[in-house]
């Protein structure tokens, strides 16, 4: 076949285009040379999609041999351990390609928050990215309780009791119970609701990408080169990469089992998966405030943000002036410290002088006064908005990290702090 390019004949065959014309819809045409250096995407993005097709893959074949049946899903779960061929390989890879996920695709938001990469026409694409994100954790904490053993029953019910207080799906909890009805729902969200809507967003979220002229970029940015082959490249190494790497881990680690799961006598301390230990933590201070009030905060700054503060020259480029990173540096340090004091403060100090007081003084009634604090403050000394906005979000990431933290390794027998 003969076809013309740029005023000459080019012999082409019928492969050639269609694999040319099928990579070209899924990139934009032409792709900046600094938007291909690790440094500046770290590319988390195809990371994260590489694992989202690890984790697909991966889940149909455990689909053959898992039966959401409370009578058998434990013994599944071992067999597949035990006496299924490449079975353990497949669960390992399954279960750390889920967490990987959830870890990348959080660093891939703040990535695109600090190189302020959703402005003007891309806000579209930054909402479709935040929806992305929530799937990412609904996807993880459906799968967790699926394997039917002691450790995710327990986080389950954690996790059903934090979602029972929530609106509108509160109901589908059935009333804090965990029994064939709940496992049947996580299956069924987990293998079909939950990956068809995170698929389809996430082809949106590459269409827009395309749409918007590729990845972010400063008005100085003029090398421009075509996607293919160049940028395919680029993705195939992100991809095989970390196929690799998760292969590795699958066969150094093997994704936990522990024994089926007592509902009378519950692990003591109980705690979600560790993703979410953040929430439970905020969780036992307040149940309103931890579990609603503090991620709702967080979610609606999210959303908002793109249409509350002010585009920037540097768009797609991480910040570097000093200032700028001064003040960040602040606000997470100063997040930290105000966090692990009141945290200290709530559970040695308060209970022996004025118990009253732990519901009020406590880590998570403090942010809700740091925020605004910190938002108008760092203003006031720098007259920039976009600077004091940034200035909010690295806090509220520091101190979900945290509680994290905080939940995961310092809490032990009755969510007792050890130290």
């Amino acid at each position: 076949m003969v076809i013309k390019k740029d005023g000459h004949k080019t012999d082409m065959n019928l492969g050639s285009i269609l694999k040319t014309s099928f990579f070209n819809h899924l990139n934009p045409p032409r792709v900046s040379h600094d938007s291909l250096r690790i440094v500046t995407t770290f590319g988390l993005g195809i990371i994260s999609f590489s694992l989202f097709i690890i984790l697909t893959i991966t889940g149909i074949m455990l689909m053959f041999y898992y039966i959401p049946s409370l009578e058998i899903a434990y013994n599944n779960v071992t067999d597949l351990d035990q006496i299924v061929p490449f079975g353990r390989l497949i669960r390992n890879m399954h279960r750390w390609a889920g967490h990987a996920m959830v870890v990348t695709v959080s660093l891939h938001l703040v990535r695109i928050y600090l190189t302020s990469a959703f402005f003007h026409q891309r806000r579209l694409n930054w909402q479709i990215g935040i929806a992305l994100f929530a799937l990412t954790f609904l996807l993880a904490f459906t799968g967790y309780l699926l394997p039917w053993d002691q450790l995710g029953y327990w986080a389950g019910v954690i996790g059903v009791n934090f979602f029972r207080q929530l609106p509108l799906v509160g109901g589908l909890m059935n009333d804090g119970q965990i029994g064939q009805t709940t496992l049947i729902y996580f299956y069924t969200f987990h293998v079909v609701f939950l990956p068809l809507l995170a698929t389809i967003l996430i082809a949106i979220h590459f269409w827009r990408i395309r749409k918007d002229g590729g990845l972010a970029k400063s008005g100085q940015t003029k090398e421009l080169s075509p996607s293919w082959p160049l940028l395919i490249k680029y993705q195939l190494v992100g991809l095989l990469t970390t196929l690799a790497i998760v292969w590795l881990i699958s066969l150094l680690f093997n994704a936990p089992i522990h024994g089926l799961p007592d509902p009378l006598h519950p692990s003591n301390p109980s705690k979600a998966a560790w993703y979410l230990v953040g929430v439970q933590e905020m969780v036992s201070y307040s149940t309103t405030m931890g579990g609603m009030v503090i991620p709702g905060t967080i979610m609606f700054f999210l959303i908002l943000v793109p249409f509350i503060d002010l585009p920037v020259k540097t768009a797609g480029n991480w910040p570097t002036a000093k200032t700028d990173i001064l003040i960040m540096g602040t606000a997470s340090l100063l997040t930290i410290i105000l966090t692990l004091s009141i945290t200290v403060l709530n559970n040695i100090y308060l209970p022996a002088w004025n118990s009253s007081l732990s519901n009020i003084v406590n880590p998570v009634v403090m942010l809700l006064f740091l925020w605004p604090t910190l938002f108008g403050i760092t203003y006031i000394l720098s007259r920039n908005r976009h600077l004091a906005l940034t200035a909010v979000f690295i806090s509220m990431v520091t101190s979900q990290l945290s509680f994290i933290i905080l939940g995961y390794f310092f809490r032990g027998i009755d969510w007792k702090f050890i130290f």
